[in-house]
């Protein structure tokens, strides 16, 4: 894990002092004082070097809307899995660079938006069996989508805002917003 972590410290320091396409694998590979091949074994593309991390944050909330209990509804738990899964102080600065760095960049911003629409379908089947309905549920998918593209904004304004303001503060409006959609008055049946 420290040379998984070493690799990407320093792509993310070469992408943020040379831009992200200027930069070779090569060169994060010497940056980080490892092969070209490890690096790859690490992260299979260059992308994955800013954007693995947001992806593993992404699968640990699916897995936060499986496990959380002591909630009643759909929204009432997408309020407390988001609260649980929000970074800590020193995962925010990271969080801020990265999106920063990939809100700047065409090639990672698609990657990112793919990321996003992927990320959908874990949440919405953690929902689904939450409240015992089918995964193809519509309701469930059109708050799943709202709630991803909610996460989407609110982490790219908190960005380009340049305030100290913490995430969950930024954010806690827009995501109990979403409490007026009818998904998220669904009763969970595993509470």
């Amino acid at each position: 894990m420290a040379t998984r972590e070493a690799i990407r410290a320093a792509a993310v320091e070469l992408f943020v002092r040379h831009g992200f396409d200027a930069v070779s694998v090569e060169e994060v590979a010497d940056a980080a004082d490892v092969g070209a091949s490890t690096v790859y074994r690490h992260f299979p593309t260059k992308e994955d070097l800013v954007l693995g991390r947001l992806r593993d944050r992404q699968a640990e909330f699916a897995d936060l809307v499986a496990a959380v209990t002591g909630v009643r509804t759909v929204g009432e738990l997408l309020v407390a899995a988001t609260q649980l899964w929000a970074p800590e102080d020193d995962e925010q600065v990271w969080l801020r660079g990265e999106v920063a760095l990939a809100v700047g960049t065409p090639a990672l911003l698609a990657r990112l938006q793919h990321q996003i629409v992927e990320w959908e379908a874990p949440i919405t089947a953690a929902l689904a069996a939450r409240c015992g309905r089918p995964a193809t549920d519509f309701e469930l998918r059109q708050l799943t989508a709202l709630f991803c593209a909610t996460v989407r904004i609110v982490v790219r304004e908190w960005v380009v805002s340049d305030g100290d303001e913490d995430l969950v503060e930024f954010g806690r409006p827009a995501v109990e917003a979403l409490d007026h959609l009818p998904a998220a008055s669904l009763e969970l049946v595993d509470r």
